[in-house]
């Protein structure tokens, strides 16, 4: 392929039968995708062209190479026991896109892009896999992709990611977690160990997080957390610690594993609580001091502050 240049289109089918310069400019690669396990070394469009089975002791797909782009094309990654990751990248990459399929049953995760920068993950179905769902890395996009029964979490993000319109249920760990600055906007998670867990500078908004057997949002420093319906998570609904805003939620339920736990449990100072509808559960729980906590509803849960709040 050496020596063409412009808009030039291949289709390959096994890329062990072929010789493709690392330094590859100038083609518009397209890859048929037809067998595992491979290894993507330059930037191109692969298609994956039916479902496909991985092997023990492999990854699936192994990336190295800046801008790829993985079309599942409604297709499943399956793994084997024994196998690794469905997509794998290695070393520190650029542009990543995977979209619109299943990647499912990998011994260890189902996509690891974990040392990936401006990544898109949209319409995945992350099910079943070993370690993780998804890690999508830093500042990346994931849209409407769903994690269920990982054995760690399943979405994993690291900076200033947004994760948009995903569900994530019963994965053994958390079923999102955010690194810090980054977004969780209209997202469900339920019946995991943790709804979402969120790093320093979160946002965390119209979110539904129900039936988790810890906290339906574990928020870290200065988190932003709004407009969430939080229901029956065995711990509290909403715990927070040092300068975040908890505004409009409305909570039920929760709190019933153990006394200590409340609808809204704020441990450190200069949290503002405001606008929050509490009810049937053991309630709003401030520990810090210097919180102000402003125009609750409380219905008939308990209010315990301890005294210089406001």
């Amino acid at each position: 392929l050496a020596g063409n240049t412009g808009a030039q289109h291949y289709s390959i089918l096994a890329l062990s039968n072929y010789d493709i310069p690392s330094g590859l400019t100038g083609n518009s690669l397209n890859i048929l995708l037809t067998q595992l396990p491979q290894t993507i070394e330059w930037p191109c469009s692969v298609t994956l062209g039916g479902s496909l089975v991985g092997v023990a002791g492999q990854n699936g797909i192994t990336i190295s190479a800046d801008g790829v782009d993985i079309d599942l094309a409604g297709h499943t990654l399956a793994g084997v026991a024994g196998s690794f990751d469905g997509i794998a990248v290695q070393s520190v990459r650029r542009a990543l896109s995977v979209r619109n399929g299943k990647v499912r049953r990998w011994g260890s995760s189902g996509v690891w892009a974990g040392n990936v920068t401006a990544g898109s993950f949209e319409g995945l179905t992350l099910d079943q896999n070993g370690q993780y769902g998804l890690l999508p890395g830093t500042g990346a996009r994931v849209v409407a992709c769903v994690a269920s029964a990982n054995s760690i979490d399943g979405i994993s993000t690291g900076l200033g990611c947004v994760v948009r319109g995903c569900a994530a249920r019963a994965n053994l760990a958390a079923g999102i977690v955010l690194g810090s600055q980054s977004q969780a906007i209209d997202c469900q998670s339920s019946a995991n160990r943790a709804g979402i867990v969120a790093g320093d500078g979160c946002q965390v908004s119209r979110c539904t997080l129900h039936d988790n057997t810890q906290q339906g949002v574990f928020a870290g420093n200065g988190c932003h957390i709004a407009d969430c319906n939080v229901r029956n998570n065995l711990l509290d609904g909403i715990r927070v610690s040092f300068s975040c805003t908890v505004i409009g939620n409305n909570t039920n339920g929760n709190g019933t594993g153990t006394a200590a736990a409340a609808a809204i449990l704020v441990q450190g100072s200069r949290n503002r609580i405001e606008g929050n509808n509490l009810s049937f559960e053991d309630g709003l729980n401030v520990t810090g001091t210097n919180n102000l906590i402003v125009r609750n509803t409380l219905g008939s849960a308990n209010a315990l502050i301890v005294a210089g709040n406001s």
